[in-house]
């Protein structure tokens, strides 16, 4: 994807990529190996709790590659 800043610094996304992400005016920049994701940040904060209920449960599975990756 190509993007623009603006003077700012700022990265510009197109009106019709920010609807089709529902991005509002809070986002999070969510690092991912060598990429990164843009969420609005309610969306985020509410997939944050969701998985970490699901972890409480016992119902979170690594995959393979996530099990052998370490820090």
């Amino acid at each position: 994807m190509e993007g623009e800043m603006d003077k700012s610094g700022r990265i510009l996304l197109a009106p019709t990529l920010r609807q089709h992400a529902a991005l509002d005016k809070q986002i999070m920049l969510v690092g991912q190996l060598n990429k990164f994701e843009i969420w609005d940040a309610d969306v985020w904060q509410k997939q944050i709790s969701e998985d970490i209920e699901t972890e409480k449960q016992g119902q979170f599975e690594l995959t393979e590659r996530l099990q052998d990756f370490s820090l």
